[in-house]
């Protein structure tokens, strides 16, 4: 609610500039909100980008942050057995279809050989005409490895799974 509160206040204000509201977490949102932006945003131009990655390599990245955070103890093939049937975006997508009609979305492939300058970030600059500068890559997921050495060391240690403090400098650790 803060959040729709902000970008109804932003809308409201006049402007001549573009906005760009971004989150991964916007995709899934329930259709009645995906209506109330749609309300907020009367009389603006709406173009909706949706960054997909490809299946498998979703799929892994989900398994990596369950396994990372310590909600999945699974090995990934009983991870991909229980979760293979969430995997398609087409319900999600097909929500903000209905609301703002497919000719306003644009759906867009994040392996890098798809994407303009090799980068999100360079991509999305292309789409709407501006140069950012360089900018340092981050969100680099840790190798399968040190996932499965996290995913065995909760195995092990059931308790750490519950301990914030140590999930988090184990993670830190992971990463460097």
């Amino acid at each position: 609610a803060p959040v729709l509160r902000e970008f109804s206040s932003l809308l409201a204000q006049p402007c001549d500039r573009r906005i760009i509201i971004s989150s991964e977490f916007l995709l899934a949102l329930p259709a009645q909100i995906i209506v109330a932006i749609r309300e907020m945003a009367r009389g603006h131009t709406v173009q909706i980008l949706a960054y997909l990655r490809e299946y498998p390599g979703w799929f892994q990245s989900r398994y990596g942050q369950a396994t990372r955070s310590g909600k999945n103890l699974s090995d990934f093939d009983l991870f991909f057995e229980r979760y293979w049937t969430q995997s398609s975006v087409v319900t999600d997508l097909s929500h903000w279809a209905d609301v703002f009609g497919w000719e306003n979305i644009r759906v867009r492939s994040l392996d890098r050989a798809s994407l303009a300058g090799g980068t999100l970030l360079n991509d999305l600059s292309s789409i709407l005409g501006i140069a950012l500068r360089a900018i340092p890559q981050m969100n680099v997921s840790p190798h399968w490895i040190e996932i499965e050495f996290l995913r065995e060391l909760f195995n092990l240690h059931r308790a750490l799974v519950e301990n914030p403090i140590f999930k988090r400098d184990l993670q830190l650790v992971c990463r460097l």
